[in-house]
């Protein structure tokens, strides 16, 4: 079952092609990069940059401090 803290990527067609885990808590933004990578910034006050095929976090920013 999908959680609040966690993005999914679908194709037009409706087909979910990515699960992006890694979030603790809810995800209140996203942004496409020109690449094809994903940002998204959480209530858990972190920021993280996926890249890739499979779209892995690469980069974490913690902004708890």
């Amino acid at each position: 079952m999908p959680t609040h803290s966690e993005i999914r990527v679908w194709t037009y067609e409706g087909d979910c092609v990515h699960s992006l885990s890694g979030h603790t808590s809810f995800v209140y933004s996203l942004a496409v990069l020109p690449n094809g990578g994903i940002v998204s910034g959480g209530e858990d006050r972190t920021v993280r940059i996926w890249a890739g095929k499979f779209h892995s976090f690469i980069i974490v920013i913690d902004l708890t401090v």
